[in-house]
């Protein structure tokens, strides 16, 4: 496998008055520590450690240092600017091609999973994992083939489809994925009290106005006529001189 070269020249200046020349430059100041805790002060130019950076590795890419006895380094660190996002500095860790190192992968799932046929939908636990192996041997990602899943079933660990000398030092019986039904959502404590709270603030507004109608009714109907004719006082009583029944 050919590393990607980074051409680098030893620094001679530190401090922050270089650095400051250097970015002027359109340089940047590096460290690399060595295997025995050794640094080593470089310089490097932006443009080209980006470029590296960007590519399908990412920072797992393994770096020729062209300009430092050709070490072998990965990227350890990047510092930006906080609102330029500019490159300030980087960290390189230099590493023995022929020892196994360990880096995060990330998990690439890729398929639709036959149980959205059924409602389910992708569960996801875990996006990247820890592996070892030989630095010249890691690979861009892990590709998760979710296609064949069914509602309820789940890939773990032990079933990652890995590249030769590539082991994964995690829970082997660890589901990283899984199609589920999506759970009702129920309302939480606080919700269920605040729509309580607004159906009796409804419940109280809609009777209030149903009692202002009934007074308003009320106050507003014809109240008994007091000019009314009262009874005829002045009718005729029955006729007292009338014949009484004949005792013949």
């Amino acid at each position: 496998m050919q590393l990607p070269v980074l051409k680098v020249e030893k620094r001679q200046d530190t401090g922050k008055a270089a650095s400051i020349r250097l970015r002027r430059d359109g340089r940047i100041p590096a460290t690399c520590y060595g295997l025995k805790g050794q640094a080593l002060s470089l310089e490097v130019v932006s443009e080209e450690l980006i470029k590296i950076v960007r590519g399908p590795l990412g920072w797992n890419s393994l770096i020729e240092l062209d300009g430092a006895e050709g070490k072998a380094v990965f990227v350890q660190e990047i510092q930006r600017h906080p609102v330029t996002r500019l490159v300030l500095h980087v960290d390189f860790l230099h590493v023995d091609i022929t020892k196994p190192v360990r880096r995060q992968l990330t998990l690439d799932f890729q398929g639709k999973p036959e149980g959205f046929k059924f409602g389910g939908m992708l569960e996801v636990m875990r996006r990247n994992v820890l592996v070892e192996c030989l630095p010249n041997q890691i690979p861009d990602k892990i590709v998760v083939d979710v296609s064949p899943l069914n509602v309820g079933q789940s890939v773990h660990v032990a079933e990652l489809k890995l590249p030769e000398g590539v082991k994964v030092l995690f829970e082997q019986n660890f589901s990283i994925c899984a199609v589920t039904i999506p759970a009702e959502e129920k309302p939480t404590a606080a919700e269920a009290e605040a729509a309580e709270i607004a159906v009796s603030v409804e419940g109280a507004a809609a009777s209030a106005t149903t009692d202002g109608k009934k007074t308003e009714a009320a106050a507003g109907g014809k109240a008994p006529d007091k000019g009314g004719k009262a009874p005829d006082k002045g009718g005729k009583a029955p006729d007292k001189g009338g014949k009484a029944p004949d005792k013949k």
